[in-house]
């Protein structure tokens, strides 16, 4: 059912991924003279002259691939095994998301800065244990689903 634990869960996990998404995860600070650049998801704005690079869309892409699983994951309380899959491909997103937010954080990105995180980077390590509560819920209602049909 709509109405079930598992859905508000699935909601929580998807506000925490919209909001990563809109809100800057790093900024890099030049060691010598300079603005601070913010990087986006989607985008790095450079903080001297103002403009953007999308160095980063790889993220953006894995948030937005989660976020969409996840809504669809709501609607599909009928078909469960389903709903449980959509929400391990979500931790499965956000764990690729961690890798490249790691990746773009102490490769990529100039070594003559100082990367400084976010508390919105926090975010989808929040969403991954929402689609985890999500998940348990999930199983926890198939089992109860299976007993009451050995009962029968």
């Amino acid at each position: 059912m709509i109405q079930r634990k598992q859905t508000i869960f699935l909601v929580l996990a998807i506000i925490a991924l919209l909001a990563c998404m809109v809100s800057p995860v790093m900024s890099l600070t030049p060691n010598g003279m300079g603005a601070d650049d913010v990087v986006y998801n989607l985008w790095i704005v450079d903080g001297s002259n103002a403009t953007m690079s999308y160095k980063v869309w790889p993220m953006f892409c894995s948030l937005l691939i989660a976020t969409a699983v996840g809504f669809i994951a709501i609607f599909k309380y009928k078909n469960r095994k389903l709903q449980m899959k959509m929400c391990f491909l979500c931790n499965l997103m956000i764990v690729i998301w961690v890798i490249l937010y790691v990746l773009y954080g102490m490769v990529i990105l100039p070594k003559d800065s100082e990367m400084n995180f976010s508390l919105a980077a926090c975010l989808p390590v929040v969403a991954a244990f929402f689609f985890m509560l999500a998940r348990k819920g999930i199983r926890d209602d198939e089992r109860l689903v299976r007993a009451a049909d050995r009962i029968r």
